[in-house]
């Protein structure tokens, strides 16, 4: 009875959290088109393509709404893994909404974020992650853009479920409590 009481409480919260952070994209996105200062922006890491092998798919990718009015961006990055290892199988897939603030004016230069990321491990464990990091982006003229960032956080659920011994610590971080995330290369083009 316990245990469903805890789900209901994390599923609720997660539910809360998302609707709030939809609610200040959709606020940011009306009033940056009334004033001209949104920029949309699709991104991808092509080093996970590089990563991916037969027993080993991974995916990283995302869409960003830039505030250049108030130095912001509102990020949803989607990152996907399928981890094959004999009989052994590890699937996660984690949606994010990352609100970053740039130091600089405009949406260029270092940043420190929040997020709050939703993920779900070999289709029967969901739980929510709550996460503040920092990164850099550099724009260019041509629209395109790169950037890097690390995240720290925590995950809020059924953490440690699986045995996953037999694959490496690393890939299988989503089972674990702690969420952290290093990127070194996205590369994005704006709208």
């Amino acid at each position: 009875m316990l245990r469903i009481i805890r789900v209901s409480a994390l599923l609720s919260l997660g539910l809360v959290l998302t609707l709030f952070s939809t609610a200040i994209s959709a606020n940011t996105f009306t009033e940056g088109l009334k004033n001209k200062q949104l920029t949309i922006g699709a991104e991808i890491n092509p080093l996970t393509f590089i990563a991916s092998t037969d027993s080993r798919v991974y995916f990283n990718a995302g869409v960003s709404i830039f505030n250049r009015n108030n130095s912001t961006e509102i990020a949803f990055p989607i990152d996907y893994k399928n981890i094959q290892n004999g009989e052994d199988q590890f699937t996660a897939l984690n949606i994010s909404a990352h609100y970053r603030k740039f130091l600089n004016k405009g949406i260029e230069g270092y940043y420190f974020s929040g997020a709050t990321r939703l993920t779900t491990i070999n289709s029967d464990t969901t739980k929510l992650g709550l996460g503040f990091g920092f990164g850099y982006r550099k724009m260019f003229n041509s629209g395109l853009y790169w950037g890097s960032s690390i995240l720290l956080g925590r995950y809020f659920g059924d953490n440690d479920k699986y045995d996953t011994s037999s694959l490496n610590s690393f890939d299988t971080l989503e089972d674990k409590a702690v969420m952290f995330d290093i990127e070194f290369l996205k590369i994005g083009l704006m709208f």
